[in-house]
C-alpha cells in the first residue's frame, strides 16, 4: 500500500485533509494558545484585584472604627470650644462682668461702645470699643483678666497713654488710659441657624 495514492481524487482529498490538519495545528498553536495566555493573565489579574479588595476591606473595617473614634473626639472638642463661646443672650451678662471686673481691680471703665456686629453662618462677631483709666499695673491686670475670662474675648488694638485730664479721677496718682477693642464670637440663636447648623 502506497502512502500517496495514485488516484487524483484521493490525492486531492489527502492534500485537503493534510491542509485541514495543519490548519487546525496552526490555529491551536497560535490563536488558541494566545487566548489561553490572555485568559490566564486575566485570571491572575482578577485574583490580584480580589486580594487587594480583601485587604482594602480589612483596612477600611479597621480604619472605619478609628475614624469614628476620631470623629467622637473632634465632636467633643467642638462642644468644649462652643461652651466657651457666649450665646446671644449672654452678651449683656458678659459686659456686666467686664464692669464688675473693672470695679474689683480699681480701674474706671470710662467708655464701652458697641460696634456693628458681623454675622456669618454659625457665629456673629461682636466688637466693643472700651476705655479704661487707672494705675498702670491695675490697667494691665484688667486687660489680663479680660483676656482670660471663661468665655472667649479677645482684646485688640490697644493704645496706652498717660491720662491728662487732671480734674477727673483724682484718686489715681499717675493714671494711664487704655483704649482698646474687644471681640467675641457669639453663637447664633437656634432660629437663625441654617438647616444642619450646630
Amino acid at each position: 500500500m502506497a502512502l500517496i495514492p495514485d488516484d487524483p481524487k484521493q490525492k486531492n482529498a489527502l492534500v485537503v485533509g493534510l491542509l485541514f490538519v495543519v490548519g487546525l495545528y496552526l490555529v491551536n498553536t497560535y490563536w488558541r494558545a494566545d487566548r489561553e495566555t490572555e485568559v490566564q493573565q486575566g485570571e491572575t489579574r482578577l485574583e490580584a484585584l480580589e486580594n487587594s479588595n480583601r485587604q482594602a476591606e480589612i483596612i477600611a473595617a479597621r480604619g472605619g472604627t478609628a475614624l469614628q473614634e476620631r470623629m467622637v473626639v473632634y465632636e467633643r472638642h467642638i462642644a468644649q470650644l462652643e461652651a466657651l463661646i457666649p450665646r446671644e443672650e449672654q452678651v449683656a451678662s458678659l459686659l456686666h462682668d467686664l464692669t464688675l471686673l473693672a470695679r474689683d481691680l480699681g480701674v474706671e471703665l470710662d467708655m464701652m461702645r458697641p460696634e456693628p456686629s458681623e454675622p456669618s453662618d454659625f457665629y456673629t462677631k461682636h466688637t466693643f470699643s472700651l476705655r479704661v483709666i487707672g494705675e498702670y499695673h491695675d490697667v494691665s491686670r484688667y486687660l489680663t483678666r479680660v483676656a482670660s475670662l471663661e468665655r472667649i474675648i479677645t482684646p485688640i488694638d490697644l493704645a496706652l497713654s498717660l491720662f491728662t485730664a487732671p480734674d477727673r479721677f483724682r484718686e489715681f496718682e499717675s493714671p494711664v488710659q487704655a483704649e482698646f477693642r474687644i471681640q467675641t464670637y457669639v453663637i447664633a440663636s437656634d432660629e437663625s441657624l441654617p438647616p444642619g447648623g450646630p
